[in-house]
């Protein structure tokens, strides 16, 4: 159960599963209100403070950082290069790998 002045024991007993997930699932979505509200905040302070010019820039900004995330450009593709190994080589294994340039 929980107590007046802090957060919800983890197992009180008689606690059944389903109110644990209910109490999770309330807890999660009063955290994500905290989190948007504080964003919301943050946005309205930075317009105030930037002025429309400004803040255009950077909402564009955010915007560019936001889809950089999904378009890699092939980057991960080129880095996850195949490097042979050479079974020849002393100590031949999957440790052991010859780069030639």
């Amino acid at each position: 159960m929980a107590s007046a002045n802090g957060p919800p024991e983890e197992s009180a007993p008689g606690d059944s599963a389903g109110s644990r997930k209910l109490r999770g699932i309330f807890f999660y979505g009063a955290s994500r209100g905290v989190v948007e509200g504080l964003l919301g905040g943050r946005g309205l302070l930075l317009a105030r403070l930037l002025g429309p010019e400004a803040f255009g820039r950077w909402a564009l900004f955010r915007i560019a950082m936001n889809y950089a995330v999904f378009a890699s450009l092939g980057v991960n593709r080129a880095l996850e290069r195949e490097v042979a190994v050479d079974p020849r080589a002393p100590g031949a294994g999957p440790a052991a790998v010859t780069v030639d340039r």
